[in-house]
This record gives structure tokens, sequence and C-alpha cells, in this order.
């Protein structure tokens, strides 16, 4: 299991660097911006997709081929991803949220950053869930047929995060802060764990 996440952080740090710069400009114009939850919110998204786009850098170079000359069994395979999406959304939301706090330090609002917690945690949540809907799909249909999965979930995903910055836009922080971050970070894990083990249970029965 460790060669193929280190194999994975390989590809990831090589062959993903534009993606991975893309983020981080995100995450310093998120700290720039006029407090706008697309800025904040897209790097996490981002991150949760990388996972597919490391399975297609698998696929275009077959992969899966190769790795069926080593002691990996089916679940290790897809667990790997899964791991893998845990790191780069984990690590960008870290990124965001230090990002966030040095801001309120600097201009002296942290109580604007406790209050802003419950629209960071939606970030996190999107990342997550976007790693738990393509994955399934992925595992299933494959990198070609699943890509029509991954550009509409995108779409849908860049829909949701104009809406809810709308929403966001007009809502007095008090009323942001009522959210319950706690639960709504706890049931994205809980998907994110049921999405994890039907992605086991599909590439089993099916590759």
């Amino acid at each position: 299991m460790k060669g193929l996440l280190l194999k994975d952080y390989y590809l990831l740090t090589g062959y993903c660097r534009s993606f991975i710069l893309l983020i981080t400009v995100f995450v310093l114009a998120s700290c720039a911006g006029n407090d706008s939850f697309f800025f904040t919110s897209f790097p996490c998204i981002f991150a949760g997709i990388l996972p597919m786009t490391l399975l297609s850098y698998d696929d275009r170079e077959k992969w899966t081929d190769y790795a069926g000359t080593f002691p990996y069994t089916k679940a290790m395979l897809v667990s790997v991803k899964y791991i893998m999406g845990l790191f780069t959304t984990l690590s960008i939301f870290a990124l965001t949220v230090a990002v966030q706090l040095i801001r309120a330090v600097v201009v002296s609002d942290i109580s604007f950053f406790v209050k802003s917690i419950p629209l960071l945690s939606v970030s996190l949540t999107g990342g997550l869930l976007a790693s738990a809907i393509l994955l399934p799909f992925i595992f299933r249909f494959g990198v070609e047929k699943g890509r029509i999965v991954y550009y509409a979930v995108i779409c849908l995903f860049s829909i949701g995060i104009s809406i809810v910055s709308q929403l966001s836009s007009g809502m007095s922080l008090q009323a942001i802060a009522r959210f319950p971050a706690a639960v709504i970070v706890l049931l994205t894990f809980l998907l994110y764990g049921l999405s994890w083990m039907l992605s086991i249970k599909i590439y089993n029965r099916h590759r």
C-alpha cells in the first residue's frame, strides 16, 4: 500500500504541478478578495477532483494492467485514490484556513474568521463530495465513459458555488454562524466512507 501511495504522490507532484499552482493562486486570491465564497471553496473542490486526474494518467499508461503483476488487491487500488482524495482536499483546506486566519489577524478581525467557519466547512464538504460522487462512476464505467459524469459534476458544483455565494453574500455573519458545521462535516465523511466501500464493491465485481 505504501508503494501505491508513493506512486500517486510522485505522479501528483510530477504531472499535476499546474493544477497545484492554480489551486494555490485561488487560495491566495481568497485572502485578497472581498469575502468571495467562490475563491474560498474552489480550491478544495478542485483538490477533490485530483484523484480523477490521477486515474486518467493511470489509464493512459495502462497502469491497471501493470499493477496486476504486483501483489495488490483491488481494494488497495481503489483505496489509494480515496486516501489521495483525503490528502489533497484536507491539505488544501488546511492551507485555506491558515490563509484566512492570517488575513483575520492582519486586519484585526478574528471574529469574522470564527463566524466564517461554517462556510469554510462547506468548502471542505464540496471537495470530499466531489471525490465521493465521481469515483464510483469512474471505477464502474472507466475513465473515458466516466468523463461525462466528471464534466456534469463540475458544472453542477460550479452552479452550486454560484448559488451559495449569492445566498451567503446576503446573509449576516450571525445567520451564517448558526449553520451546524460539525454535523455537515461528519455527514460528509460518512458519505465519503460509504462511497469508498461502494467503489471497492464495484471494482471487485466489474474488473
